[in-house]
């Protein structure tokens, strides 16, 4: 999303009151991970960061309500507006406009993950054939492995 946070007080604080919240729910995920696996340091310090993110979430959100109550108008059009773009994280950086690579790395990323399902299903199919293929496949006799015989 190209929200032009940077330059609208509006949009600064709307999407960071909604990216607060997104900071506190993946902080406070890790702190309960982290509790379930035994690693109480982690925890400990995921929960900290977690309830400094509820703080900057409450900070915020209070910005936004005081903004709807000033200029109620205003404020709600920016909100519908970074509705329609939807608001992505992070804000900043995610399009510069001018870099038609900026999510290459990414797309990259995403093939070379969906690999490994791609050659379970590829090998897969091969056996499967190789299942059809050996029972109908002749038999030849070698002679330079051990007179053994040898499916084709």
């Amino acid at each position: 999303m190209d929200g032009n946070i940077e330059n609208n007080p509006y949009r600064l604080f709307v999407y960071t009151s909604f990216q607060e919240k997104a900071a506190f729910t993946s902080h406070a995920n890790v702190a309960k991970h982290a509790t379930r696996y035994g690693d109480a340091r982690l925890a400990k310090m995921m929960g900290a960061i977690a309830g400094d993110e509820k703080r900057h979430e409450s900070a915020y959100a209070k910005a936004v309500e005081k903004l709807f109550e000033l200029d109620p108008d205003t404020t709600m059009r920016e909100l519908a507006d970074m509705m329609r773009a939807r608001i992505t994280m992070p804000g900043r950086m995610m399009r510069d406009g001018a870099d038609p690579d900026l999510y290459e790395g990414r797309r990259a990323q995403d093939y070379v993950c969906g690999l490994g399902a791609r050659m379970r299903r590829m090998e897969q199919r091969a056996q499967e054939g190789a299942g059809k293929k050996a029972a109908a496949a002749p038999v030849i006799g070698c002679s330079w492995v051990f007179n053994r015989e040898v499916k084709l």
